[in-house]
């Protein structure tokens, strides 16, 4: 489980070596469209 927050370049994750394995490709894609400046919304922050 990896989860960005309002805070500018601080992610949560959680899980095993596994799963983080399984998942870096998408995290990886998300980091890559925050730095070519694509909305990546967050869910759950401050409104």
């Amino acid at each position: 489980m990896y989860k960005p927050t309002v805070q500018e370049a601080l992610w949560f994750q959680g899980g095993n070596l596994a799963l983080q394995r399984q998942f870096s490709k998408f995290v990886a894609l998300q980091l890559k469209a925050r730095m070519e400046g694509i909305e990546t919304p967050v869910y759950g922050g401050p409104k």
